[in-house]
């Protein structure tokens, strides 16, 4: 979900305090050279399990992300091929507690001291060996409290690890403060998912869940095909190959539906249901070829959204859902 830039928004924080404890797995390094620039990279690939606890600063919001924070792709670049060195990591994370999920990137740099003088007191070096720190962003995506459903996660965190030449493993301690960021709103709450902005390419997962939304993509036949793809038709628009039928299983009831669309051949419809199997109703594109298109579909407590298309050659632009204001 792309949200507009702050200074256009009014938003409502709550303090975010964590300690961090866990565990820092390597699965894989590989020395990389580069001769054009006569460089050698050392590329790491760690799985990072960290435990939640909450701080002194945390607030009652903050206190249900109690849980698990894990990346299980943590990718660090190192200097000169050594561990030891700077380096810059980015991953993606999932962070669970009881109450919710929450999903998006960590990135930031490794084996650094920020914390230096003359700007402040001498408790490290600009080498600091060991320590990870950086920026994490990210969005609420299930909740049981839904006035926190589509809120951003934004937090600074710092990880001190044992290093190596290889890159460093074992024991992870560390600090996590931020906040929790939620738009206000006098209207549903609404999320997006923008497949035109994402990066093209065949094999992704079928299902493909975006921000706890879950989409199948099926064939001719009915059956699932074997991956999904982010493809470019047309006009140069890019999205989501919807196939010719695509199933959309949505983390809560509902009160509305989006879908944009575009399509090569014939039109498209998105039909809704209820949580009760009744149809909310369907929508069927009126647009010509080429033509983006969306359709929206209101109801009660829809869970779930079918896009037909009969001759293949559909995209799904943006798909946006609406819960109802708590």
């Amino acid at each position: 979900m792309r949200l507009p830039p702050l200074i256009d928004r009014i938003v409502c924080l709550s303090e975010l305090s964590k300690d961090l404890k866990g565990e820092l797995r390597p699965v894989e390094a590989e020395r990389q050279e580069c001769r054009q620039r006569d460089c050698i990279t050392l590329e790491t690939i760690h799985q990072l399990d960290l435990e939640v606890f909450s701080h002194d600063c945390d607030s009652e919001a903050g206190k249900l992300l109690d849980g698990r924070l894990g990346s299980p792709q943590l990718v660090h670049k190192y200097v000169d091929g050594d561990g030891n060195r700077r380096g810059v990591h980015e991953g993606p994370f999932r962070w669970r507690s009881p109450d919710l999920l929450a999903t998006g990137t960590m990135t930031g740099v490794t084996n650094v001291g920020t914390h230096r003088q003359p700007a402040f007191d001498d408790c490290q070096r600009c080498k600091d060996t060991g320590v990870m720190e950086g920026m994490l962003l990210g969005t609420i995506v299930r909740a049981r409290n839904k006035r926190l459903l589509g809120c951003e996660l934004r937090a600074a965190y710092r990880l001190r690890f044992d290093p190596s030449e290889r890159g460093g493993s074992g024991a992870v301690v560390g600090t996590l403060e931020g906040a929790i960021v939620c738009d206000c709103r006098e209207g549903p709450a609404r999320a997006c998912i923008d497949f035109s902005t994402m990066t093209t390419g065949d094999g992704f997962p079928n299902p493909r869940v975006e921000q706890g939304v879950r989409f199948t993509v099926h064939d001719f036949a009915g059956a699932p095909t074997a991956g999904t793809r982010i493809t470019t038709m047309g006009s140069a628009f890019t999205g989501l190959d919807v196939g010719f039928r695509t199933e959309i299983a949505l983390p809560a009831g509902c009160t509305a539906v989006e879908a944009t669309l575009v399509h090569l051949s014939q039109p498209a419809t998105l039909e809704a249901f209820e949580g009760t199997g009744a149809s909310a109703g369907a929508r069927t594109m009126t647009a010509g070829q080429n033509t983006p298109e969306t359709l929206r579909i209101t109801g009660s407590a829809i869970t779930r959204a079918v896009i037909t298309a009969p001759q293949d050659e559909t995209l799904l632009l943006r798909f946006c859902f609406e819960t109802a204001a708590q």
